[in-house]
């Protein structure tokens, strides 16, 4: 059976979008990701939840961001409230970004591994917390697809 659903492609766009421009230095965490996304996607739910986002105090508190606007595994909820997290990762740090999202309940394994995956092409694997890196389940197997992900996608040439 084959499922289109124009919702579900829109926030693999968004991710997708997101991360690429964190590895080529699209976006360098000052510059405003969720408008560089935004021009990326097809008028969807998911892209009028980014808008939305874009008009929050960047202050606000990422749980409060969740009760306005929903953290589920609905896409339209957890692919903006990952993005928008991710677009904090100068300020609160990768551990903290994570912990801030997995605090906010819902979906908090899909929610904080987009984020972890856009801040994690930003800043790169050596600034990653060493304790989460150590923890990682088969560790080697994950580092090998990744760089052999990130080259061929000529991340890091």
């Amino acid at each position: 059976m084959k499922i289109n659903h124009e919702e579900t492609y829109a926030g693999a766009l968004a991710v997708v979008v997101a991360t690429q421009a964190a590895a080529s230095g699209l976006w360098d965490g000052s510059n405003d990701l969720l408008r560089l996304v935004i021009g990326a996607l097809p008028d969807t739910q998911t892209r009028d939840r980014l808008i939305a986002l874009i008009e929050i105090d960047k202050e606000t508190p990422l749980l409060e961001i969740a009760r306005r606007f929903g953290c589920s595994g609905y896409v339209a909820e957890s692919v903006p409230l990952a993005l928008c997290g991710a677009s904090r990762i100068r300020s609160l740090g990768f551990k903290t970004l994570l912990i801030e999202l997995i605090a906010c309940g819902g979906d908090t394994d899909t929610n904080a591994s987009m984020a972890g995956q856009v801040a994690g092409a930003l800043i790169g694997r050596g600034r990653l917390p060493e304790d989460l890196i150590a923890r990682t389940p088969d560790r080697g197997l994950v580092e090998a697809v990744a760089s052999a992900f990130g080259e061929s996608l000529n991340f890091y040439e």
